[in-house]
């Protein structure tokens, strides 16, 4: 058994692990969308110095050159760890190694997150071990069984298109959309941001937009495939809320339910939180709750 520091060329082993064990057992808290929009949008532009720095802070376990688990610093109190199942009995050596490395990059600290699936018996019983406070939100997560749908918008006066990386005039009317939805998060402060998120040559990455008749973007999503080629992970989706009753939301996943049916894509994945009303029309365009992901706080 190796453990070592990540380096930017094993992004397509990272990618390639996660989207193995998305759905072993319990143990997941990080999939291939979280792992692509980290890379690119939060800690290239809020965490650290660069790209370069962020691999640095991820550490791998390998078993005979293969990635059996790691963890990952996404922002300085916030700690993920992923483990292959049949190497779970390695979970407390890596929560140890996750507060040493705090202690050691950040003195000051006196609390990090780690999160546990509801059904992880095991990691909550870990992490309550060490101290750890469930907080009160919790992450739930939504997952879509594919089928062909019928497709009936002619009434709306809106269009809904995939963005190509080259279009850099839409991928900034899709970075301006996210800021005016989350006028309080930096994640994605340009343009650039998503078309980089495009050009990713590991997996395939796309992204879907419904522009009104001015050309305006007034929702968006990108979704993110596993390298196995079952699942999809939308993230952000952002939905201009004065347009919300209007159907561009139904008119959003309807759109993207059918281009990835085609695909033979088996489900999609959305999760992190959304306002009620876009909950509702996730649930009537058949999203059922798949999993719920607490978080804890665990004292240094």
């Amino acid at each position: 058994m190796i453990k070592r520091q990540a380096k930017k060329e094993d992004y397509n082993k990272l990618y390639h692990f996660l989207s193995k064990n998305y759905d072993c057992g319990n143990f997941q808290n990080w999939d291939v969308g979280r792992l692509t929009f980290c890379r690119y949008a939060v800690n290239n532009a809020i965490t650290y110095g660069g790209e370069q720095d962020w691999f640095a802070h991820i550490w791998l376990w390998e078993q005979e050159g293969e990635i059996v688990a790691l963890w990952h610093n996404e922002e300085p109190n916030q700690y993920f760890l992923q483990i292959s199942e049949e190497y779970k009995y390695l979970e407390e050596e890596i929560l140890k190694d996750i507060l040493e490395d705090v202690k050691a990059r950040f003195p000051e600290m006196e609390m990090i997150e780690l999160t546990a699936f509801a059904e992880d018996k095991e990691r909550i019983r870990l992490l309550e071990q060490y101290g750890g406070v469930k907080l009160e939100f919790e992450d739930k997560k939504r997952r879509i069984i594919l089928k062909e749908e019928k497709q009936e918008y002619m009434k709306i006066p809106y269009r809904a298109v995939t963005v190509e990386k080259e279009n850099a005039l839409l991928c900034t009317k899709l970075a301006e959309t996210y800021q005016y939805v989350w006028p309080e998060s930096s994640y994605v402060p340009s343009g650039k941001v998503i078309s980089d998120m495009l050009s990713d040559d590991n997996g395939e990455i796309m992204a879907w937009a419904i522009l009104d008749t001015e050309e305006q973007c007034v929702a968006y999503t990108m979704g993110f495939m596993d390298s196995e080629q079952e699942y999809v992970h939308l993230y952000p989706v952002a939905v201009r809320q004065e347009c919300l009753e209007e159907g561009v939301l139904e008119m959003l996943l309807d759109t993207i339910k059918n281009e990835l049916f085609r695909k033979n894509i088996q489900f999609v994945v959305i999760n992190a939180w959304y306002k009620a009303k876009e909950d509702i029309i996730f649930f009537e365009k058949g999203a059922k709750e798949w999993k719920t992901e607490y978080f804890y706080q665990i004292p240094i």
